[in-house]
């Protein structure tokens, strides 16, 4: 058994990304933590990247040319490329949720969807493929309201109020 210490890729920017490594950082198991793309800060605790969130090949490039232990994403992009499926059919270790199994999580018009067919509480809400139709339903709506789209996610441009 080996002692040599682990290293560790994340995909994603921000506080969750950050934050991640920084707990991470406290095992003493963990050695390098590498960040793709990172938020550009300079840190003690892991080094920035330059790689897309969504090129999946670069990203695998780097795990193999790197000797990455584990690669964790936290980046919707990363996740919607379907990152987790790509690295697992490439031998390689990753802790995140595939495609399909995300869609729920990034697409609202599928996650209402679900909650209102399991019958579990949620919000009244409407869905919409024209801005005029959740207009009107507005009108009438009690407030305060959430409005959310897909297309943000790139899936579509439903809107969920």
């Amino acid at each position: 058994m080996t002692n040599e210490k682990k290293k560790i890729l994340i995909i994603g920017k921000g506080a969750v990304s950050s934050a991640l490594a920084k707990k991470l950082h406290e095992n003493p198991q963990i050695g390098e933590i590498f960040i793709a793309s990172g938020n550009g800060i300079p840190s003690d605790i892991y080094k920035n990247i330059d790689y897309r969130e969504e090129d999946i090949t670069g990203l695998l490039n780097f795990v193999l040319e790197n000797d990455i232990f584990l690669t964790i994403p936290t980046s919707e992009k990363a996740l919607k490329s379907d990152i987790v499926s790509f690295f697992q059919s490439n031998g390689q270790n990753i802790f995140g949720p595939s495609k399909d199994a995300c869609n729920i999580a990034l697409n609202n018009v599928a996650g209402k969807k679900f909650i209102y067919k399991i019958h579990a509480q949620t919000s009244k809400f409407g869905i919409f493929d024209k801005m005029p139709q959740a207009q009107d339903w507005l009108k009438n709506a009690k407030f305060p309201v959430t409005i959310k789209t897909n297309q943000y996610n790139g899936l579509g441009d439903r809107l969920v109020c």
